[in-house]
């Protein structure tokens, strides 16, 4: 294959940062491979939306700013762990209970990609099976989440061909 040089575009002033958000993948060659991109991410990205016990916080807390902002200045990969709660999906950091569920982080998630449509996140899901024993349960909520009609428009699987344009 051919190999091509990125040339990453100068950094947004603040007033574009503010009108904008930090859109640093839109001015991109579209036939870059996201294989060859370094791409910002964050370790447990739900951890800064809080805690359902202030005692687990203390010791699960990897972030400092939410999902959105992350989002905003400029992270492009998340790192989620969600867990079969009831009803739906919750995101966790090991036994500790976020308050975020994850249907809730990828409409948000959505939100920006509708709003930056230049832009792309990638969404790295772990499946905890030392904290959720019901794996069925959770293939079949992660599926009909991921084909719901509102999400399924905006998610692709990645493989080693996949492109800024794509």
């Amino acid at each position: 294959s051919v190999k091509k040089t990125i040339n990453l575009p100068e950094l947004p002033t603040t007033a574009v940062q503010d009108a904008n958000g930090n859109n640093w993948i839109t001015p991109l060659d579209g036939n870059i491979y996201v294989s060859q991109m370094s791409i910002p991410g964050a370790h447990d990205s739900a951890t800064c939306n809080g805690f359902t016990s202030s005692f687990t916080a203390m010791f699960a807390q990897c972030q400092d700013i939410s999902v959105a902002e992350q989002w905003k200045r400029g992270v492009r990969a998340f790192d989620f762990r969600p867990i079969v709660k009831k009803d739906h999906l919750h995101i966790n950091h090991g036994i500790a209970e976020t308050n975020l569920r994850f249907d809730d982080a990828l409409h948000l998630l959505r939100d920006s990609l509708i709003a930056n449509p230049s832009e792309f996140a990638i969404i790295h899901m772990l499946y905890a099976n030392n904290y959720d024993s019901d794996k069925s349960t959770y293939v079949t909520m992660l599926t009909e989440l991921l084909q719901s009609e509102d999400l399924k428009p905006y998610l692709i699987n990645y493989t080693p061909a996949l492109t800024v344009g794509d």
